[in-house]
């Protein structure tokens, strides 16, 4: 086989996998920048299915729980708890 063939096939491979390692880098960089943010995510705790289509949704966020419920596209917040200090010293 001709030896142009071989140096093409090795210089693709070379700068796919050039490409490849920048992607994977920079996705490890701006992953571990939004892993701080733990604050503002949403954490579910319980769910729960009350029909064929409907369901309870307990969720919190920051200082904040939060009771949904959800039917088909429907959704319905229920109630909404600020936790105060002790509560939130209770869970560390």
């Amino acid at each position: 086989m001709d030896t142009e063939f071989f140096i093409n096939i090795t210089l693709a491979i070379l700068l796919v996998g050039v490409a490849m390692a920048s992607f994977f880098l920079i996705l490890r960089k701006n992953s571990s920048i939004h892993q701080g943010l733990d604050q503002n995510r949403l954490k579910i705790v319980a769910q729960t299915r009350v029909g064929l289509k409907a369901q309870l949704v307990l969720v919190e966020s920051g200082r904040y729980s939060s009771l949904i419920a959800l039917s088909g596209d429907k959704i319905v917040p229920i109630w909404t708890h600020e936790k105060n200090d002790t509560e939130t010293k209770n869970e560390m």
